[in-house]
């Protein structure tokens, strides 16, 4: 008996203890979502600007036009996220057939709690000059980044000139660049898929 009660002493005092959950790993795999500073940035006008009306500091909405990706290819966030742009410089066209001028640049994008700051690229174009050579366009502010007249979704025209005036039209695509590495969490990016899944319903 006394034998048979210190071998299960021994057995007993052998056995391995219960082992703690470590978190780093899943701490870690919260942290891993890295995009670099540079990477392009397709967004697209959520809404008409026209030199006419436009003034200089307005903000205006933008969305994502096309996903930002990870370098796996993931989607980080989904196109439809908002976002805004700014007026940086505008003047509409004036007597003596001078002509309408607008650069806009995209300030930010941000889905639920990721937020993208843009920059470095801007949108930007100027009106047909009316005391000049048919065809003739005005030059943009100098060291400004110009996006040129490109056919839209449905054929639409990026920079129409009406009257001398310059008119971007809401779905009006640009690329802008992320202004600083984005480093977020893969629960912040399910957060910022269900934020856009859930615009409109």
């Amino acid at each position: 008996m006394g034998v048979s009660l210190a071998v299960g002493l021994m057995v007993l005092g052998q056995a391995e203890m219960p082992t703690i959950p470590d978190d780093s790993s899943s701490i870690a795999s919260q942290q891993d979502v890295n995009i670099a500073a540079g990477t392009s940035v397709e967004v697209e006008l959520a809404e008409p600007l026209s030199s006419k009306t436009a003034r200089q500091g307005q903000r205006f909405s933008i969305r994502l036009a096309a996903p930002l990706l990870d370098t796996n290819g993931r989607v980080i966030i989904p196109p439809g996220a908002s976002g805004e742009g700014e007026v940086i410089h505008a003047r509409k066209a004036g007597f003596a057939g001078k002509a309408g001028e607008m650069i806009v640049a995209a300030r930010f994008i941000r889905c639920g709690p990721i937020e993208v700051p843009l920059g470095r690229f801007k949108f930007g174009g100027a009106g047909e000059s009316r005391s000049g050579s048919a065809g003739a366009v005005n030059s943009v502010a100098a060291g400004a980044s110009v996006v040129a007249p490109v056919a839209a979704v449905g054929s639409v025209i990026a920079f129409m000139i009406k009257g001398g005036q310059i008119e971007i039209g809401s779905g009006v695509r640009g690329v802008a660049k992320l202004k600083e590495d984005l480093n977020t969490t893969d629960e912040a990016v399910a957060a910022c898929g269900a934020a856009v899944g859930s615009v409109g319903e």
